[in-house]
Order: C-alpha cells, then structure tokens, then sequence
C-alpha cells in the first residue's frame, strides 16, 4: 500500500500529476492520508481507494474526478466527513463514499459556489450528529446533480440523507433511503428540490419526507 506522507499544518494541496504518480504505480492499492488534504484536478479511476483515516477530511477547490474509485472512512469535527467542498468541481461517475461522520454532512459536504455532480455513484452509511447523514448542501451558489445513483443509510437528526438549506438539488434516476431521521431537511432560507423518476425509501419512524424550519 502506497503511502501519502503529508506535511504538518492544516492541510497539503497536491496537483494532479504528484498524486497520480502515486496512484498509477503498480504497487498502489489505496492512500493513507494523515492531514486535511486538498485535491486540485485529481482523478481518482476504478479499483484505488482512498482511506480517509479519523480527524481528515478531503477538500476539494479544484476539481476531483472519480470514476468507480471509492472514498471511505474520514470524519470531521465540522462539516464533511469524506469530502468538503469549497469553491471546487466533484465529478463522480460510479465509485463509492462510505461510512463519513460528521457534525454536519457525514460523507459530503457542498459549500461556497460547489458543484457536485454525481452520476451512478453510491453514497452511503453516513453520519451526522446535526444535520444531513450522508450529504449537506449549503449554500446558493451551490449546485448539486445527481442520475441514476444511490444515497442510502444516513443517520442524522436532521435529514437523514440530504440537509438542503440553499441552492437547488436535482436527482434523476436512481433512489434515496433514510434509515434515521427525515429524508429532506430544509431551513428558513431559498431551497428548490427537483426528484424525477427517483424511488424514495423511507425507514425513518416518524416516516417524514420533508421537514421545514
């Protein structure tokens, strides 16, 4: 398993071609990140994983591209256990984030003019102590899109699965499962929701799809 040694301080930006000489080594298997690590026009392809150890989370400012790799494992004392996005581009195109936990957003968190795009990705098992187990979508100049994937198995007080408090969030395809808490959480501010053709499972008790405050 190769290894990112990463240097002291808040976090370390890698360019696409020092993280790539990495991951396209034949040794390579997955990452072992030890600070907050922020991606700049970085792919991640089908068979490498990054495992996002306790206390890191991913930041994204430029543009991430996934294509079946897989996220797993990070947590973050604020907001996006696996991903954290700031002024960045998420592509995701298959692959897996799993098992984030966060105080908000446990896998991803879309904040400050985002744009995450996630087509037949799965997204699932995250977990929040506040709001949006698996994805928090914070902000009007964010814009969230989704087809054909799979959110499952949020836990959070507040929407389980998705917490949108600004902006759009767009999903065709696919189905989204709450295992706790509401599947929609929206607060006092401008949010639009737009779900075409997606199947909704909802294995909350209190079965809520949509809460407002």
């Amino acid at each position: 398993v190769a290894e990112l040694s990463l240097s002291a301080g808040f976090c370390t930006v890698y360019t696409a071609m020092e993280l790539q000489n990495v991951m396209d080594s034949e040794a390579f298997h997955g990452a072992i990140l030890g600070n907050d690590l922020t991606l700049t026009e970085t792919t991640i392809p089908a068979g490498k994983t990054l495992a996002v150890p306790e206390g890191t989370t991913l930041t994204v400012s430029g543009t991430l591209n996934v294509y079946g790799g897989t996220i797993t494992g990070g947590t973050a004392t604020a907001g996006g256990g696996n991903v954290y996005m700031y002024r960045g581009t998420f592509n995701m195109n298959g692959g897996l984030i799993l098992n984030g936990s966060a105080n908000a957003a446990g896998n991803i968190y879309n904040n400050t003019s985002g744009y995450l795009n996630i087509n037949d990705g799965i997204v699932a098992f995250g977990t929040a102590k506040a709001t949006g187990g698996n994805l928090r979508h914070a902000a009007t100049s964010c814009v969230t899109t989704m087809a054909d994937g799979l959110i499952y198995g949020g836990t959070a007080p507040e929407g389980g699965n998705c917490y949108v408090n600004n902006g759009k969030f767009t999903m065709t395809g696919g189905s989204l499962t709450s295992l706790n808490g509401h599947m929609f959480h929206v607060t006092n501010t401008h949010a639009v929701i737009t779900l075409t053709g997606v199947e909704l499972v909802n294995e909350d008790d209190e079965n809520i799809l949509l809460s407002v405050c």
